[in-house]
């Protein structure tokens, strides 16, 4: 779907953010070279994805606040 924003607007990778509260959506855009970052903003995330954020330098957006 990211790829498919890219060539419908004319955008670079670097003009688009995406945030997913599970870290495993995060993954592939990440190494496709997209921004991303796991949203916490609840403290809704088990340890499992927060571990699979830390693991793969993706940071954690928690409230308003960037804590990694």
């Amino acid at each position: 779907a990211l790829n498919m924003i890219l060539n419908k607007y004319s955008y670079n990778k670097n003009d688009i953010i995406f945030i997913d509260d599970n870290a495993s959506h995060l993954l592939d855009p990440k190494n496709q070279g997209f921004q991303v970052y796991l949203s916490n903003w609840v403290d809704l995330n088990n340890d499992k994805h927060i571990q699979i954020a830390k693991d793969n330098n993706i940071r954690i957006l928690d409230s308003i606040n960037l804590i990694q």
